[in-house]
């Protein structure tokens, strides 16, 4: 907004998925995977998965050495994974489980914040939760193991061209998002 003085925005935070026509919204973001859709979409980045948990937790439950020891912890089922199926790749194979949680959040905020509150096994895009890994709040397990990534959309309405501010909105975004990306694999155990 300090680049574009005269510009006006009206930010809807929500979960829900809106009806960009028939709102009149100029431009949504979506994470994971869009389904088939009219509308026009342009990919801002990808996180890698992580799964982190407190090093209090791990001294009372123990570290889970293999993802096939997951489902013996108490898992917190953030939005990116709701449904509790979970797939690991590595360079020798891959798993792919249904797991269950002890505690479903809506937000990944409230999932995080309930892996540093000790309360288990959180799943959840590096961006989401790097900085509690870098302070050393939750702790990345199973570094070794590839979790899937997320993935960030912008999506434009579908039957008209996306205005001149929501494009130039979006390469700003992304510009900033690739400054600002977690740090490398680290901080694992």
């Amino acid at each position: 907004m300090s680049r574009h003085p005269a510009l006006q925005i009206d930010l809807m935070m929500t979960d829900q998925r809106q009806d960009l026509v028939t709102e009149g919204v100029d431009l949504a973001f979506r994470f994971g995977a869009l389904p088939d859709s009219t509308a026009t979409a342009r990919r801002v980045l990808s996180w890698p998965r992580v799964l982190a948990a407190t090093r209090a937790y791990l001294d009372k439950a123990g570290i889970p050495a293999t993802p096939a020891d997951l489902p013996q912890h108490a898992i917190i089922l953030g939005p990116g994974s709701l449904g509790g199926h979970w797939s690991f790749r590595k360079d020798d194979g891959a798993t792919s489980f249904q797991i269950k949680g002890r505690l479903n959040v809506r937000g990944s905020e409230g999932a995080i914040a309930a892996a540093v509150a000790g309360l288990g096994i959180v799943m959840a895009p590096l961006v989401a939760c790097h900085r509690e890994i870098e302070r050393g709040e939750l702790i990345r397990l199973l570094p070794e193991w590839n979790a899937g990534t997320v993935e960030l959309n912008a999506v434009y309405a579908s039957g008209r061209a996306a205005k001149p501010s929501a494009r130039a909105f979006v390469d700003y975004l992304i510009a900033v998002l690739r400054e600002d990306q977690p740090p490398p694999d680290r901080l694992s155990i």
